[in-house]
């Protein structure tokens, strides 16, 4: 071969025999009592020498990969032209059959075939080692494979390659190391493999990381004489850098400050790294996968450059795989984990025919009547979005969450409880087909079942589990679903709405239409089809087809929910609130809109707005004080939620017209009602009347080219409450703060996918390492620093979930004395602030900061009531001196209640979650579990608005 010819030109060569006739019908060739080759159905030119000879070709053996063995003295070369050249590897059993085409080659260990066939399956029966394959080959085209035994727990001898990229070409799933009883791969069309966008004949994994040779710490102390062992003392402080959201590179320097301290001979770590080792070695062995940035073909190391592609920018970057089944099996050992699981059964509902958990949506109620009928059995959601960790680069990580749904709610997205699939980080965006490879192969056994140890149990139990839905932005959604994103025809993923465009210069807008057909899975399957034979990748121009309806081709996560059209929640967060609320702002304030004088603009009213906004009060449960308009760019989603649902239609209500104010007003009832903890079927009718009036006017309203995507998926949210959750389940408030968590473990610039893996012991382990500590002195302190801290001096525990906080006084001192005949007899102490159920709760009468949480919801019975809280009280059944008396103690709040009524009512819209108030004579003395909830006090002038807090699940 010479010097100047590529490896490609090498691979494209063509194998002629020395005769042949085109004409001659090939027979079954007898090599060997072993091996015999069938080519019946091959059309091609060949010539076979006897089993002793090899045969001369007018291309050099070097050409090809082949695996010599006892056998190598056999050489079968077949030529013909458009084929692709299959590797049969060693290491098989000794007698294992392959499918070529439909003939059948039977090969003893250590074989060779060198050999041109199309098109090409290869298939292993007998050896479940071996990969499986399956390759469509284009008409007209060439493309080369390669298969390889990837040999369990170390590197393949030589990874499974493609050695010839070419858009276009199809490649399907694989299977590794795995039994064939245990994994089945999914049934899918020869279409569907068309729109791979790699060779995924390719062995993605590797080796395991390489395992640290510092044992994990027991119990050496960290220095003679010290009281702590270097586990003890590991646990500790990895307790106190989660509680502080102490960076990788910040627990270093704690653990230099900590060496300073200790004596010169000492067996602590001698820096971060040990640290981080020892961390690793915690954790489950992790697959690394080496891509192609420029087309996504698979690299076998981070030096092996693409020999594809000819882009100079060319780079070879990686992502990460954890198995999620090693995770699943450590949250089934840990103390209660088993006991959570089954919240379910155990929770009170405020209605039992509402939709308020996960558990009331359709979806989970179909899969009780299957996986999920077993108490023991789990379901999972899924997230994933891009998290931008360095501001001069577009590097990116995409973590794989997993949240168990059978979790309590206060539970279920704790980082500890939280599984994480995969992290893929790199400057280019994940391919679903690549990226959700593993994860998907894992899911599949958690669905057949696996076998873990519950707590305190040696003996295994089979539990099953399922992927019920998943949540994700508009983008995220977009690409693992494998659509156009949302600027793009046909990008709803709901339904069939086709979208327009004014010109090319135009957004893409979203006219309101009745009746427009949903998607399903049967017309999917059409749609995939239609993208994969006109390589709708290519021909870009086809996805606005009516045959392909923005479907680029098929997706993974099609096969790892049930129904991914019914399983997709629409996120509030970025639909609703950095959506069509933020939109609306900029249509109210921006000059751009005064400047053109739209009737909707009140740009003129900022400074009225804004002042509005600096005198708001918000309770102690809100993080943020509101901003000013003038800042609006600078809102995060949580002070917009806060000012759709808290401060707009008090503060908009005599700025915007009364016809933009009355339709705004549908905008603002039909999200809070799918908010809310409770969300009953009248609901659901209402908010889908609601939204589908705003946005059939919107149009009129604010001009068609505002008819974004985000005002489209409003129509669709009342059928994702039904079918998943209501709003404030699915929304990704919660995940965003854990992609915070996981930044917070990257400590250098370079490889922070495997930087995070090798710390996912802080989030994972730590609770059963703090439950395992047998110093108590130690433990204490470690579960101290688990829990979340407020700084607040808690006096007494009243009962579970409820404290007494703040120093107590007497009640004949200051104000309180009217309340002396009331308590007559009774030893009687007065506080103004409780926590109670994670809220807290202040009397009117405290007199410190700014922040209002005063007014509440409290019940009794049935009924009821609103009211503005003026002390709280502790009262003693007896006159005992002591602090310590035994005797029966109540805890009481005194209520100055409240009238109140819906001020924002029209003919077709109530404003059900906001009241106007006014003061009355009457005072309640209430338990203090009678409380419900704080409410959001707004005072415009001499006006009292009381806000509702919609629900719990998204307390700050």
């Amino acid at each position: 071969m010479a010097d100047g010819d590529s490896r490609r030109d090498r691979r494209r060569k063509r194998v002629y025999a020395e005769s042949s006739d085109a004409n001659d019908e090939p027979e079954p060739v007898e090599l060997s009592s072993d091996l015999s080759l069938n080519m019946s159905e091959v059309c091609m030119d060949f010539t076979i020498d006897t089993p002793d000879l090899s045969i001369s070709a007018g291309t050099s053996s070097e050409d090809y990969r082949t695996c010599r063995g006892p056998l190598s003295n056999v050489s079968v070369q077949i030529s013909g032209r458009r084929t692709a050249v299959p590797d049969i590897v060693s290491g098989c059993s000794s007698e294992t059959s392959y499918y070529l085409g439909e003939e059948s080659v039977i090969l003893e260990e250590s074989a060779e075939i060198i050999g041109t066939l199309n098109p090409v399956t290869a298939i292993s029966t007998e050896c479940p080692k071996v990969v499986e394959a399956r390759r469509e080959i284009l008409e007209g085209e060439t493309c080369f494979c390669s298969t390889r035994e990837l040999h369990p727990g170390s590197l393949p001898e030589d990874p499974l390659t493609s050695d010839v990229f070419e858009p276009g070409k199809c490649f399907e799933w694989i299977t590794w190391d795995i039994p064939e009883d245990e994994y089945v791969p999914p049934t899918i069309p020869q279409y569907a493999d068309m729109n791979m966008c790699v060779d995924s004949t390719a062995d993605y994994f590797e080796q395991p990381m390489e395992q640290s040779d510092i044992p994990l710490p027991q119990e050496d102390k960290i220095y003679p004489e010290a009281l702590l062992s270097l586990k003890e003392s590991m646990t500790a402080i990895l307790s106190f850098a989660k509680s502080e959201k102490i960076s990788g590179a910040g627990l270093g320097r704690l653990l230099s400050l900590i060496k300073l301290h200790l004596p010169e001979e000492n067996n602590f770590f001698k820096s971060s790294d040990d640290l981080f080792k020892v961390l690793a070695q915690q954790d489950e062995p992790i697959s690394v996968f080496y891509f192609c940035s420029n087309c996504l073909k698979d690299r076998s190391s981070s030096t092996d450059l693409c020999d594809v592609c000819t882009d100079d920018s060319r780079s070879v970057q990686y992502y990460v795989s954890l198995p999620i089944l090693p995770q699943i099996r450590k949250l089934y050992r840990r103390p209660g984990f088993l006991h959570d699981i089954q919240y379910r059964k155990r929770r009170t509902k405020q209605n039992p025919n509402n939709v308020e958990d996960v558990y009331d949506g359709e979806l989970y109620k179909a899969a009780e009547q299957d996986i999920l009928s077993e108490l023991t059995n789990i379901s999972l959601m899924w997230n994933t979005d891009g998290l931008q960790i360095f501001n001069s680069t577009s590097f990116s990580l995409w973590p794989w969450y997993f949240v168990v749904n059978e979790l309590p709610p206060e539970k279920r997205y704790l980082s500890e409880n939280m599984l994480i699939a995969g992290i893929w980080g790199s400057a280019t965006k994940p391919h679903p087909n690549v990226y959700l490879k593993p994860i998907h192969r894992d899911v599949k056994l958690l669905e057949k079942g696996i076998k873990v140890q519950f707590y305190g149990d040696v003996s295994w139990h089979l539990i099953r589990g399922c992927v019920l839905c998943g949540t994700c932005d508009a983008p995220a959604r977009a690409l693992f679903m494998n659509m156009k994103i949302h600027s793009g025809f046909y990008s709803c993923p709901v339904c069939y709405l086709r979208g327009e465009k004014a010109d090319n210069t135009s957004p893409t807008v979203f006219p309101y239409e009745e009746g427009v057909k949903l998607r399903n899975l049967d017309d999917y399957y059409q749609e995939v089809k239609y993208a994969v034979d006109n390589k709708v990748l290519i021909n870009t121009a086809l996805q606005n087809d009516n045959k392909c309806c923005g479907v680029k081709g098929p997706t993974l996560l099609s096969y790892l929910v049930p129904n991914f059209f019914s399983a997709m929640a629409i996120d509030s967060m970025h639909c609703v609130y950095l959506g069509v609320m933020r939109q609306l702002l900029h249509l109210f304030f921006d000059k751009i809109h005064n400047t053109n004088k739209e009737p909707f603009s009140i740009y003129t009213k900022i400074e009225l707005v804004s002042s509005r906004l600096k005198h708001a009060t918000p309770p102690h449960y809100l993080q943020r004080n509101p901003q000013t308009i003038e800042k609006l760019i600078y809102w995060k989603a949580s002070e917009l939620r806060s000012f759709l649902f808290n401060l707009s239609v008090c503060v908009l209500n005599d700025v915007l017209k009364p016809e933009y104010f009355e339709h705004f007003l549908m905008f603002v009832e039909g999200v809070a009602l799918l908010n809310s903890n409770s969300v009953s079927a009248e609901d659901l009718r209402v908010s889908t009347i609601l939204l589908n009036q705003f946005v059939a006017e919107f149009s009129s309203k604010y001009g068609p080219n505002n008819m974004s995507h985000n005002v489209h998926m409003l129509l669709h949210l009342p059928r994702t409450v039904k079918l998943i959750a209501p709003l404030c389940v699915t929304s990704c408030f919660q995940f965003e703060d854990m992609n915070g968590r996981i930044a917070k473990l990257i400590h250098g610039t370079r490889h922070a996918s495997l930087q995070i893996t090798g710390s996912l012991s802080v989030i994972s382990d730590l609770p059963l390492l703090v439950h395992e500590l047998q110093n108590q002195v130690v433990q204490t302190y470690c579960k101290e620093l688990q829990q979340k801290r407020l700084p607040l001096k808690i006096t007494a525990k009243i009962e579970d979930g409820i404290y007494c906080v703040g120093d107590l006084e007497n009640i004949e001192s200051g104000s309180f004395q009217y309340l002396v005949p009331t308590f007559q007899n009774t030893n009687v102490k007065l506080y103004h602030r409780l926590l109670s159920n994670r809220l807290l709760y202040v009397s009117c009468n405290y007199g410190r900061g700014r922040r209002v949480s005063s007014y509440v919801k409290y019940s009794r019975g049935d009924e009821v009531f609103v009211g503005n809280v003026e002390c709280f009280v502790q009262q003693r059944i007896c006159q005992c001196a002591t602090p310590t008396c035994p005797c029966s103690v109540e805890h009481l709040a005194v209520i100055k209640r409240l009238h109140v009524l819906n001020p924002f009512q029209t003919g077709t819209i109530t404003v059900s979650h906001i009241f106007q108030c006014t003061e009355t004579d009457l005072a309640d003395i209430f338990p203090v579990r009678a409380l419900q909830c704080v409410m959001f006090k707004v005072q415009i002038g001499d006006i009292i608005y009381l806000i509702d807090n919609l629900n719990s699940f998204e307390r700050e």
